[in-house]
């Protein structure tokens, strides 16, 4: 929270990323011959005043607050079941985002029967590979090996960065193969802000607009290129953009002929699920030719499993715990329901 009012016009120093980006529309505007000067000197003195009128002071309350609050949480996480009925709550969550009827156990032990079929091809890919150890062994190696990870400075993060757009870039030309129509709006791939980039952060898509006017952005979180392995690299690329997220998502907001509300609104299970569909069907392309990176596929799916469907089953019930499992390289957040077909028409 406080990144967010760093910089000018908050202090000394450069501009913050939300003044910037103000002062450059403001600029544009002028470039355009919509406004004159004198109008644009003058947006930029509301703005500034709009963010440290109100918008700081704002901030400040709230920060003051979380750490006063800070003191009244509990020492050991709570889940849906320390609120009052907290377990019809968690189940109609589970309902709302997965729109099936089945019971957090159920979706738990399907959890468990995926891991265990998602380790038996790690263990068959580590054999391909080569390698001699456990496959607890291969994880350490794949964890700890320098060869999996870009060096932390600029040319490593750019190198990140472009890998990414190269693999989008294959994908994006024979999409076409599989999917009848594409959506209007562009796809770039950009490092999240320092304001709010955060080690080992998850990535993530922002939706363009649904008439082409602006891209779909693919983010990722390179404050430490040591929490984003390249062998992820890949698949995390074809989940987040082409043809996963980006694909998806845009064609739901291209619709028409259906309520607004049935292109913007997203079940987890069926976006997340969506995102890793993407991932096996790049595999069944023909992609992934590294066995490292198909092994980093197998590590976020077996690691979303993990977080997952491990919880459902333990956090509505009092004083149990989410489990965890040992059956991955550094894990990734991210959820799976195999959709049924891949003709775009039946978006």
């Amino acid at each position: 929270m406080k990144r967010l009012t760093a910089g000018a016009p908050f202090a000394a120093g450069a501009d913050s990323a939300l003044f910037a980006d103000a002062k450059a529309k403001i600029a544009a505007l002028q470039k355009a011959g919509k406004i004159d000067p004198a109008q644009a000197d003058r947006f930029v003195a509301a703005q500034s005043a709009a963010m440290t009128q109100s918008m700081q002071p704002a901030y400040a309350r709230v920060a003051a607050w979380l750490t006063a609050e800070r003191e009244n949480t509990a020492l050991e996480p709570q889940g849906a079941h320390a609120l009052p009925n907290g377990r019809a709550y968690y189940d109609d969550l589970l309902k709302l985002q997965t729109t099936t009827g089945m019971t957090a156990d159920e979706i738990h032990e399907l959890g468990l029967a995926e891991v265990k079929r998602i380790r038996g091809e790690m263990e068959a890919l580590k054999s391909r590979i080569g390698f001699a150890g456990s496959l607890e062994d291969f994880f350490v190696f794949m964890r700890t090996d320098k060869r999996f990870f870009l060096p932390n400075t600029d040319q490593g993060r750019a190198e990140y960065l472009k890998a990414s757009e190269t693999y989008l870039a294959a994908m994006r030309a024979r999409i076409p193969e599989q999917f009848g129509r594409l959506p209007k709006a562009p796809l770039i791939v950009k490092r999240v802000e320092s304001f709010r980039e955060e080690p080992g952060g998850a990535a993530h898509y922002n939706s363009g607009a649904p008439d082409g006017s602006r891209p779909g952005i693919y983010y990722v979180h390179l404050a430490d290129t040591g929490a984003t392995p390249i062998f992820e690299l890949e698949g995390t690329a074809y989940h987040e953009g082409w043809p996963g997220h980006h694909m998806q998502i845009m064609l739901a907001q291209e619709m028409t002929g259906t309520p607004k509300f049935r292109g913007q609104y997203g079940y987890g299970a069926y976006i997340e699920g969506w995102g890793l569909y993407s991932e096996l069907l790049a595999k069944e392309m023909g992609f992934y030719t590294d066995p490292y990176s198909d092994f980093g596929r197998l590590g976020r799916r077996s690691g979303g499993r993990s977080a997952w469907w491990s919880t459902p089953a333990s956090t509505p019930r009092a004083g149990a715990r989410p489990r965890r499992f040992a059956s991955t390289p550094p894990t990734h957040r991210s959820r799976r329901r195999r959709s049924a077909r891949r003709s775009a028409a039946t978006w």
